[in-house]
């Protein structure tokens, strides 16, 4: 419908309604006044993409739908038809929702007559429909496909569905007859019998691939090329005259266009030929009312899942984890399914193994995680990288968006960690963003059926990653597109809060995302009622986007850095960080969910994880406190840090325990003695603890045999004493000890370990200036092995940084040194290379005239610089009556158009010979 036609045709009282709810009337008062004036004022401003996306969100929910329902199919539907399908039938009911959208321009009504043919279609203005993105679930109906045809298709299907030629000449009275009778059962299977073994067989074929394919992958097959040539042209007569299937997208190869069949159609055919009637919401839940699980289910969804601001909290959780218990590294790199199963306990709700596999992926791909010896450690710029709790969001969502390290079609997952390598998997990250760009146009306030939705991207899929739509696999680890898709939503897309997963069951969300191998069921074409339209019945979910996800699809999600640097809106994960908790008198803590992640990290220090829901619950215990001391903070440290952020006083309770464990922290020491001397005759250990020199050395004696020396003892010089007393000893390394498992113990001086701290210190920024992994990543290992972890008793950093300073100052001396000696060696040899070029040859000289007006004369002025690459001055008359001067270098002339560069913009561009005025070399 013509949106011009509609606005002629409204009453003046009807125009000022539309202007008034799209907030674009007019200041003067000469155009509110006049109906032909104000239709015209109002004519541009409805088409433009800002004022309509505006006034479009301010709509009810039922309104949308009603404005989605009519866009899906085209745009237009006859009034009865609309009526019944959209649940509106009492008239008084239908009168009033039409009359609201009515008043706000987005509902018209027209009688279209064409000779014998005549029709009451409900519309919407064509440019609404081109303006209204539809989510591919809604895309690819029949009234949609007939009206991008032009009237000569059409009037070809009509011929070949009727039987006879159509008497009309109105394209738009056409397209509703050419509908009306593919929708008829009758019809449709009358149009079926009619077409040939070949035909048939092509849309069978179509239907097994999930209606679309492309049409090298429907015509190409094992036969010879004499009947690749025989299906190719039975399609093209399908295409052409049949109306059941449709070209849905060019390719520069004509062999690469889509084919799809038309969505109400396909049902049709599909579903034992019973009329399409379905609403919206069936058409976004896959025929929720026609299929008798759903119904018996009750209301569709009947749990909730919501995991917005769950994720960076739930890394926080399994740093602490890995901080406190000794994760061993298995051979592949990885950490152990067992020591997985212990930490999914501790995080929030309905999490699997396969969610801390993620987590614990993405903390040893940012270094979070290092792998020191036999076991993991936590890295320690762990606490100041959890200091900007919305940037951790951020990398957890760009290491996801980029990387192929995780990978969905692999049932577990994590393909890095594993004993060999899967092969012939999809190009994942060319998929999330077909998925997301499907999110985009998908409506937050609608619930969306898993089924439809996978069913809808199966075309996009098969023409952007070609032999992956139709359920093949040529490796034991490669799944099904659907299965791919299952786990993209499920897993990731949930784990970041980007989408609200709605289940009958919860156990039927446990094993959402790992389901096995198993094949999708094979659609054909059936004489019975079929349910092949719907997920399996063991498997229902849907899902619809939360306000995090409706916030960050706004054509930003594939740009992090673009995303975040303006993700400023209230509602978004950590946008407000909350820095307060409340601590109660039963010892336990209470943090909300937006806790800052490094408050909630040294809370975490010195406290148990009791249980994790909206708020997490922390338990104080003698144990935690023990561990958080041992980890360098003090009593008054940890009672600092509940006072400062404590919602209220600290309970006695907690100070009380706190005080207790700080008193008797450190009271019993535990230390290391000296050197020690063994003799085998007692009487020798008599004579040398009656020895005054070697007496003060002393510490114990045991056995009578063993001497224990205290750890200042000297043994060099004590060796030297029992030389004198006539004894041979044999003396061990002061420097080197080796135990009984193999283990080297070095002793060194401070200085000696600043010197070794501020090389390893040096050689790991080498590493990350070059970007590359100069020391396959062991130096960070060593640094975290010699580190300290207590606070006050060592602090190796003020004396290791001035040594690194001095290193990185001598390196850059002599890299400068170098750089100036290559300096100097390659000018010698350009220098030399001058001497020995021969001498330039005389320019050549342009011998027409120049500078030149003349046509004639430009043209030999630019033959002759592209001949010898040189730039041409141009004085140039743009379409717009502009004059300009530029510089260019012209690289081709075609007849009147010159291909040149511009020199000032290093851009190519297309210049006219009869608009430049002046042109000079």
């Amino acid at each position: 419908m013509k949106l011009k036609s509609c606005l002629r045709r409204s009453s003046h009282e009807l125009l000022r309604s539309i202007a008034a709810f799209w907030g674009i009337e007019p200041s003067a008062r000469n155009v509110i006044d006049d109906r032909s004036r104000l239709s015209e004022y109002l004519y541009p401003r409805l088409q433009a993409r800002s004022n309509f996306k505006q006034t479009f969100e301010r709509l009810e929910v039922g309104e949308k739908e009603i404005v989605y329902f009519l866009a899906l199919h085209g745009g237009e539907l006859p009034v009865e038809e609309f009526q019944r399908r959209t649940g509106l039938h009492e008239e008084h009911n239908f009168d009033e929702t039409v009359s609201k959208l009515k008043g706000k321009g987005f509902y018209w009504r027209e009688s279209i007559t064409d000779g014998t043919h005549a029709y009451d279609v409900a519309a919407l203005p064509e440019p609404y429909v081109r303006l209204l993105e539809l989510p591919p679930y809604w895309r690819g109906f029949l009234g949609d496909c007939l009206q991008r045809l032009d009237l000569a298709q059409l009037k070809a299907i009509a011929r070949h569905a009727a039987g006879k030629p159509y008497d009309g000449r109105k394209k738009q009275a056409l397209v509703h007859c050419v509908r009306n009778l593919l929708l008829d059962p009758e019809v449709l299977r009358d149009v079926m019998d009619r077409c040939d073994p070949v035909e048939k067989q092509l849309i069978q074929n179509l239907l097994e691939k999930n209606g679309a394919c492309r049409w090298r992958d429907l015509v190409d097959g094992v036969n010879q090329k004499r009947g690749n040539q025989e299906k190719a042209e039975c399609l093209r007569r399908l295409a052409r005259r049949s109306g059941l299937i449709y070209l849905n997208r060019q390719a520069s190869d004509p062999r690469d266009q889509l084919v799809i069949v038309a969505r109400d159609i396909r049902r049709i055919l599909q579903d034992g030929f019973r009329r399409d009637e379905r609403t919206l919401s069936e058409l976004s839940r896959g025929g929720e009312a026609s299929t008798g699980a759903q119904a018996s289910a009750g209301l569709y969804p009947t749990v909730i899942l919501d995991n917005t601001q769950n994720l960076p909290r739930d890394l926080t959780i399994l740093l602490a984890h890995f901080l406190r218990y000794r994760v061993k590294v298995l051979n592949n790199g990885g950490v152990g399914r067992n020591d997985l199963k212990k930490l999914v306990p501790l995080l929030s709700h309905n999490k699997t193994v396969k969610y801390a596999s993620f987590l614990s992926l993405f903390a040893m791909s940012s270094k979070l995680l290092i792998p020191v010896g036999e076991s993991w450690r936590v890295s320690k710029k762990t606490g100041e990288w959890l200091k900007d709790s919305r940037q951790c969001y951020r990398a957890m969502y760009e290491f996801w968006l980029t990387t192929n390290e995780w990978n969905e079609e692999y049932v577990e997952g994590d393909v890095l960690h594993v004993d060999q390598y899967p092969q012939n998997l999809i190009n994942i990250p060319e998929l999330r963003k077909v998925v997301l760009q499907a999110l985009e146009k998908t409506p937050s306030e609608t619930w969306v059926d898993f089924g439809t939705f996978s069913e809808s991207l199966l075309p996009q899929i098969a023409a952007d990653i070609p032999g992956r739509s139709d359920g093949s696999s040529t490796e034991r680890s490669n799944r099904p597109v659907t299965l791919i898709l299952e786990s993209m939503i499920v897993e990731p897309l949930y784990w970041f809060g980007l989408i609200t997963l709605g289940v009958t069951d919860l156990d039927i969300a446990r094993e959402l995302g790992s389901r096995p191998h198993e094949s999708p069921a094979v659609a054909e074409l059936s004489d019975s009622a079929s349910s092949s339209f719907t997920s399996s019945d063991d498997h229902l979910f849907c899902f619809k986007i939360s306000s995090t996800g409706r916030q960050m699809f706004d054509g930003r999600y594939t740009d992090p850095s673009r995303l975040f640097s303006s993700y400023e809106e209230p509602g978004a994960p950590y946008y407000e960080e909350s820095v307060q908790f409340t601590v109660q008198p039963n010892l336990e803590i209470v943090t909300p969910p937006d806790l800052n992640l490094h408050r909630f990290y040294q809370l975490l220090t010195f406290t148990d994880v009791k249980k994790v829901d909206i708020m997490t619950t922390l338990a104080i215990t003698r144990e935690s406190l023990r561990f958080g001391m041992e980890r360098g903070f003090t009593g008054s440290d940890i009672l600092g840090i509940l006072k400062e952020s404590s919602r209220r006083d600290v309970p006695e309770t907690v100070v009380q325990l706190v005080e207790e464990c700080g008193s008797r922290h450190g009271e019993i020491d535990m230390g290391y003695a000296g050197g020690y001397i063994v003799a085998q005759d007692r009487l020798h250990v008599q004579e040398l603890r009656s020895n005054s020199r070697i007496q003060r050395f002393i510490k114990d004696v045991f056995d009578e045999r063993i001497i224990m020396l205290n750890r200042t003892a000297d043994l060099n010089r004590i060796a030297r004493e029992l030389q004198k007393m006539g004894f041979m000893p044999r003396v061990a390394s002061d420097t080197l000890h080796v135990t009984g498992e193999g283990l080297f113990h070095v002793t060194l001086r401070p200085e000696e370990l600043y010197e070794l701290l501020a090389v390893l210190a040096f050689a790991q920024s080498l590493e990350e200036d070059s970007g590359t992994s100069l020391f396959e990543d062991r130096v960070r290992q060593l640094i975290e092995r010699l580190g300290h972890d207590a606070k006050g008793e060592l602090n190796p950093d003020y004396y290791v940084e001035p040594l690194l300073k001095a290193f990185r100052k001598n390196y850059e001396r002599w890299l400068t040194k170098q750089k100036d000696e290559e300096k100097r060696r390659l000018k010698k040899q350009v220098n030399r290379l001058l001497n020995r070029a021969p001498r330039q040859r005389e320019p050549v000289r342009f011998k027409g005239e120049n500078p030149s007006s003349e046509k004639s004369g430009i043209i030999r002025l630019f033959k002759f610089a592209i001949e010898h690459e040189m730039q041409v001055k141009i004085h140039y008359l743009r379409s717009t009556g502009e004059e300009l001067d530029e510089v260019i270098e012209p690289e081709s002339l075609r007849g009147e158009r010159i291909y040149a560069l511009q020199m000032q913009t290093d851009e190519h561009h297309i210049y006219r010979v009869g608009r430049i005025l002046q042109a000079a070399l």
